[in-house]
């Protein structure tokens, strides 16, 4: 017996019957587009390849629109007249359908953008402070001088900082938290807890700008930590390195001239020069001028960059700092990249003890004294001893000149200093000189 079929109308108002899901089911392709009515404006569109697709028709003004609900057998006879009926009720509210679905569908890729914004800055909120200050450390490692001091910066923040808060999302951290970190070590390690201080706070401004906090800086000093901590300088006064007085300079290069290691002529010439340890521990052949008698320390070595326009520190050398270049140079060309100091392999720089371990070796009397007190001691002897300005000397120690003047103040003095370094190096040789062994 045949199946029962309701009967309903088309938009053009003519009788037909609705579609079944056996009919559905066993419509055939003809090689030609066919449209078969489900009744009240739906449609089941059968391509010529098979494909069986259900539209919906409707018409604003005197212009029809087909609308696709679906297609089959993923959309089911029973699912797409219910969309249909969807559809109409739009219609009867003088809506356009195709116009709705289009609306719908922007307002949820906006809702959607919104949701993804909202849960990357949910992400930035719950970004924890060691994650931050990894990304501060890359951002600005190459404006540190030197790979020890980065190491120094990590090595405090995974010492104290990260057992505390380095878990914690950075828009967590509260000035309690802060110091719950400083305040173990700020009578006992000072000089640490101050500058561990100093590179939270970094760290935290770095987060407020890229917005990974709001509010001030829990971790600042001024108006905030000062309250709550005495200054460093009142519970461990900084001290000046220890330095020989001028007076034994000429004393102590005639036992240092004694000594044929490259350590000692390396220290002798960080002392005729007035340099830094690192200056001259990273020194290259390359920097050295013959012809005209100078050393270039590129600014990248220096400890203070100086002005933006002053890229190097040209250093003049005495007669003295030109010998001992002249002996380690030997009788061959050297390799312009290979560190002058080096005791054997010159590709790799002398350790950064070497000169110390000499100087505690040759003055034993004060076990206290530091490479860097003989820059100290040039300055004093250059004050005391005679009538360069205090430009030349400040230039001669590679410092800053501070101010306006500073800022128009392109030249450093360089042959102001040769005089300078010359009388330097005459002062030191005022005991007798022992040669030293030439390098093959």
């Amino acid at each position: 017996m045949a199946t029962e079929r309701n009967t309903v109308r088309t938009p053009r108002g003519k009788l037909t019957s609705q579609l079944t899901d056996t009919e559905i089911k066993r419509a055939k392709p003809n090689g030609k587009t066919q449209l078969k009515p489900d009744g009240a404006g739906l449609y089941l569109r059968i391509g010529p390849g098979g494909s069986k697709t259900f539209l919906y028709r409707y018409a604003v003004g005197t212009k029809d629109h087909w609308m696709t609900l679906g297609s089959y057998p993923e959309t089911s006879l029973a699912e797409v007249r219910n969309r249909a009926a969807a559809q109409r009720s739009l219609r009867s509210q003088n809506l356009d359908p195709l116009a709705e679905r289009q609306r719908v569908a922007e307002e949820r890729e906006v809702s959607e953008r919104q949701r993804k914004a909202d849960a990357a800055l949910g992400a930035a909120r719950v970004r924890t402070f060691e994650q931050c200050a990894e990304q501060y450390i890359v951002a600005h490692q190459k404006t540190w001088t030197n790979d020890r001091f980065r190491r120094y910066w990590e090595q405090s923040l995974v010492t104290y900082a990260y057992p505390a808060i380095g878990h914690l999302p950075v828009a967590d951290i509260d000035r309690g938290l802060v110091k719950q970190v400083l305040a173990p070590i700020w009578n006992t390690k000072t000089k640490s807890a101050k500058d561990l201080r100093g590179r939270i706070s970094k760290i935290l401004g770095w987060a407020i700008a890229e917005g990974w906090r709001e509010g001030p800086n829990p971790a600042a000093w001024q108006e905030n930590l000062e309250h709550s901590f005495p200054r460093p300088s009142t519970v461990a006064p900084v001290k000046p390195f220890e330095a020989l007085r001028y007076k034994d300079v000429p004393a102590f290069m005639a036992r240092l001239r004694k000594d044929d290691r490259i350590a000692a002529r390396a220290l002798e010439f960080l002392i005729l020069c007035a340099s830094r340890t690192g200056e001259v521990r990273f020194a290259k052949w390359s920097e050295i001028d013959w012809d005209e008698r100078t050393w270039t320390i590129p600014k990248a070595r220096m400890k203070m960059r100086r002005n933006a326009w002053a890229e190097d520190h040209i250093v003049p050398l005495s007669d003295r700092a030109m010998a001992i270049l002249t002996a380690l140079k030997g009788d061959g060309e050297p390799d312009p990249n290979a560190y002058i100091f080096a005791a054997s392999d010159a590709s790799h720089a002398p350790g950064a003890q070497i000169m110390l371990r000499v100087l505690q070796k040759i003055w034993p009397e004060n076990p206290d004294l530091s490479v860097h007190g003989f820059r100290s001691c040039f300055a004093d002897w250059a004050g005391d001893c005679t009538d360069a300005s205090e430009e030349s000397i400040e230039f001669s120690l590679a410092h800053t000149k501070k101010g306006v003047a500073g800022r128009y103040r392109r030249q450093t003095a360089i042959e102001k200093r040769r005089m300078l370094l010359a009388q330097w190096s005459s002062y030191c040789a005022a005991a007798t000189v022992v040669p030293f062994k030439r390098r093959a």
